[in-house]
């Protein structure tokens, strides 16, 4: 990652440098400490080690000259990778200190001096820049915008991940025939809609998302995975159906809590197109007409609260009394 970051600095190479070592502290004080022997440490192991692996990955494809079939525009990608390794550093970091003093393995005393060794300070350094480059990915794939207005629990791709249209990934085996171009402001509502509903299975299966985005797991193998362990039948859109039955359970909450369309919203600086790059002269200024769109797609009435009839064809009946 060091190498790496020499060649191509814009790709938070450095971070993922960092988080190795991180990984490498968090491993050995384990093992000299024989923390292995308690399962969930053992399970948060296998968790950070996989996090700095796909971040590492994912730096290296941000790096690639080349792209089959072609994907979004090099800042795009390396925004990309800056936010996902400031995302993984954060997490390693936060892991290694909070299971190495659960257990003692770390005394309190050592603290300071711990957190400076794993790279505290370059942390605190990354999170500069961060919302802009949320800013810029979000610019650069509408649905993305669309995703963050209406996600759950606040503006968050987690929750989503529609730029990964951008990256090349979509869901054949879903009704889908290519990835949604990331600029069609009249896709950007199904775009966000179906990436938030893969999310949502995903979650709600608790797998990790990155067995699809980059696994080569397909949602014909879930269902097929499912069935295997369950004995449940289900096809592909069937299985999505139970990922919209929780996106609308979540809006009821929020809904409850006083979540309406004034609040599904972006902030200014989204709203203005960038001077270079791929995404120049490009934003989603017709934010409005996207929601709209959005809100038919999921059967949800012009202020963004589901409707009656979208409640019973998603068989939560039991949940029309929590309408407002």
């Amino acid at each position: 990652m060091d190498a790496l970051h020499t060649k191509h600095s814009s790709i938070g190479a450095d971070m993922i440098a960092v988080c190795m070592r991180a990984v490498d502290a968090f491993l050995e004080k384990a093992r000299a400490a024989r923390l292995t022997r308690h399962q969930h440490v053992l399970f948060r192991m296998g968790e950070v080690i996989a996090r700095a692996e796909t971040a590492a990955v994912m730096c290296h494809w941000a790096a690639a000259d080349e792209h089959h079939p072609k994907r979004a525009d090099a800042s795009v990608l390396e925004a990309m990778s800056r936010i996902y390794a400031r995302e993984t550093l954060t997490i390693v970091i936060q892991q290694t200190m909070e299971w190495l003093r659960a257990s003692d393995a770390v005394a309190a005393s050592q603290g300071s001096d711990f957190a400076a060794s794993l790279g505290t300070d370059i942390l605190w350094k990354s999170y500069g820049g961060w919302l802009a480059d949320m800013d810029h990915v979000a610019r650069a794939v509408f649905g993305l915008a669309v995703n963050y207005a209406t996600s759950p629990r606040g503006a968050c791709h987690e929750r989503g991940n529609p730029q990964a249209c951008a990256l090349g990934l979509f869901y054949p085996d879903c009704e889908m025939d290519a990835p949604p171009d990331r600029f069609d402001e009249d896709q950007a509502g199904y775009t966000a809609m179906i990436y938030q509903n893969a999310s949502m299975l995903f979650n709600n299966i608790t797998m990790c998302k990155f067995m699809v985005n980059n696994g080569g797991l397909s949602i014909t193998d879930i269902t097929l995975e499912l069935e295997y362990a369950t004995g449940m039948k289900m096809t592909t859109m069937e299985l999505l159906k139970t990922a919209e039955r929780g996106m609308a359970l979540q809006r009821l909450v929020n809904v409850r809590d006083g979540i309406t369309r004034k609040d599904d919203t972006l902030p200014p600086k989204m709203r203005q197109p960038s001077i270079v790059g791929g995404r120049e002269g490009k934003t989603p200024l017709n934010f409005d007409k996207m929601l709209d769109d959005y809100y038919k797609l999921r059967g949800w009435d012009s202020n963004g609260i589901p409707t009656k009839e979208t409640l019973e064809a998603l068989d939560l009946g039991d949940y029309i009394k929590y309408l407002p």
